[in-house]
């Protein structure tokens, strides 16, 4: 089952003594590398400042490298990847993000997107209602 409706987690103490607030929620982040690398990420512990995910392919970021990041019609983030452990991939956002604006572009997909590697695609009319009546 899918959670459409994330909650927040912590007080800004949360696990491992971490200071910003994270939220609950799945999603998919798509990850472009400054070397035309690019790769999809489970998202979890979405923070204001980054979030840590799992990259379902092998992928070649490694610590340090810079990164743009898309979270629905939410895109062109910078980050940098902070820890790589396998396919468990850490990144901090250049700037802090809003979370709200993450949670709307999660729940309000663009028109038309891009798959990786791929030509535009309208997007369905039945993913966009579906995605505005579970949010």
């Amino acid at each position: 089952m899918i959670d459409w409706n994330p909650d927040k987690e912590g007080n800004g103490t949360g696990a491992g003594g971490r200071a910003a607030d994270r939220i609950t929620l799945i999603l998919i982040a798509e990850i472009r590398g400054e070397l035309g690398h690019n790769a999809r990420m489970r998202v979890r512990n979405l923070s204001q400042t980054g979030f840590g995910g799992v990259v379902d392919v092998h992928h070649p970021f490694q610590v340090g490298d810079p990164v743009k990041v898309g979270f629905g019609s939410y895109s062109k983030i910078d980050a940098t990847v902070m820890r790589v452990n396998g396919v468990e991939v850490g990144l901090r956002f250049d700037e802090t993000v809003d979370l709200d604006r993450i949670r709307t572009a999660r729940a309000n997909p663009p028109q038309a997107f891009e798959p990786l590697g791929m030509h535009k695609v309208k997007t369905p009319q039945w993913m966009i209602e579906r995605a505005k009546r579970g949010f």
